[in-house]
């Protein structure tokens, strides 16, 4: 006779982790906003988002220099680009 398991589970509410997406998604669009707004204080002429390994480096050019403005977490990069995408759309 075969033996059957029942593993008891979480159910997962859809809506709560849509909310908690949403909050992250929140946090990301407040930090990229954050390093643009550090960036024009320190009169950067550019910002450039590097991948590097696990993290996502953001400097700024400096009088020439690149200066080191923040470090992400690596598995944020996709939503780094999409929070920069989307004002460059709305621009164009």
């Amino acid at each position: 006779m075969a033996k059957i398991r029942f593993e008891a589970g979480k159910k997962e509410d859809p809506r709560k982790a849509q909310m908690q997406s949403q909050i992250a998604d929140t946090s990301v669009v407040q930090k990229v906003d954050g390093v643009i707004e550090k960036a024009l204080e320190l009169e950067a002429t550019d910002i450039h988002f590097e991948p590097s390994g696990d993290e996502v480096l953001v400097r700024g050019k400096v009088h020439g220099e690149f200066q080191q403005i923040e470090t992400f977490p690596g598995q944020l990069l996709g939503k780094i680009i999409n929070r920069i995408k989307i004002p460059v759309i709305k621009i164009i």
